[in-house]
């Protein structure tokens, strides 16, 4: 994976239209939420980065069957009291929901939650579905199309200006960057840590929720970033706003009538 613009790619082996993995190699592009934190997939990055030691090989997670590691953690989830209760709330029967809900979920929302969806071609590609017949000759992935499809499954508003917010990042890395990247990702490899600069704007423009929403004792308040104010408050006045168009970010993945809309809200 690699960040590239506005969002990160991750370039998969093989999907499930592709098994021998002879198609070209196309990142799925994923986005921030800023206003959102909750499902934030960059800030739930940077979190486990934080907490997790890199074991120096090149696997993202550890261990060597994430489908069952996933699937573990799923039914944690619905054993706690308060999901629990929500299903119930719902009429939902928790062993209806499995690990393909999440995809099944994603798809779904992405082709009909709103009335500007991004192109089916779009989201069946980034689902790794099949097309069939001939269209999965003719009709082929396309930046472009996955970056909407990425803003929207991030669950950035569709029908607001929001849609095209920039992820909290720094114009430039300087010193103090650098020396906060390696305090809060201690051992990330070089090759990750452009992400590492991202993910570490993100826990310092989301640090009020953070201090707000996990309890004191968690292992991601441990490293300096979140013990010496003088370290965050520097890095704070170095942070770019998510709205700030003015430097090196450019908003991908953002459909016409959103950018007109941006113009009028200016």
């Amino acid at each position: 994976m690699e960040w590239s613009g506005d969002a990160l790619g991750v370039y998969f082996a093989h999907q499930k239209n592709d098994q021998e993995g002879r198609r070209p190699r196309d990142p799925r592009h994923i986005y921030t939420n800023p206003l959102r934190p909750a499902i934030c997939p960059v800030l739930a990055l940077a979190i486990f980065w934080a907490t997790s030691p890199f074991d120096g090989s090149d696997r993202l997670f550890p261990g060597s069957n994430q489908y069952e590691r996933f699937r573990k953690c799923l039914q944690q989830l619905f054993d706690r009291d308060c999901v629990a209760e929500e299903l119930h709330r719902r009429g939902v029967d928790r062993d209806e929901l499995g690990t393909h809900s999440m995809r099944k979920g994603a798809v779904t929302y992405c082709a009909s939650a709103s009335t500007a969806c991004p192109s089916s071609t779009a989201v069946h590609l980034r689902a790794g579905w099949s097309l069939g017949g001939v269209q999965n000759t003719y009709l082929r992935y396309e930046s472009a199309g996955d970056m909407h499809v990425g803003r929207t499954v991030s669950g950035l508003p569709p029908d607001s200006h929001e849609f095209a917010v920039l992820p909290p990042h720094f114009e430039e890395r300087d010193e103090t960057i650098e020396n906060a990247i390696d305090c809060v990702f201690p051992g990330m490899p070089a090759n990750l840590t452009y992400i590492g600069e991202f993910c570490l704007a993100s826990l310092v423009y989301h640090e009020p929720y953070l201090r707000l929403n996990i309890p004191k004792c968690h292992p991601l308040f441990e490293p300096p970033l979140f013990q010496h104010p003088t370290l965050l408050s520097d890095l704070l006045a170095k942070l770019r706003g998510i709205k700030d168009r003015s430097g090196r970010l450019h908003a991908t993945g953002v459909p016409p009538y959103v950018a007109i809309l941006g113009k009028m809200k200016g």
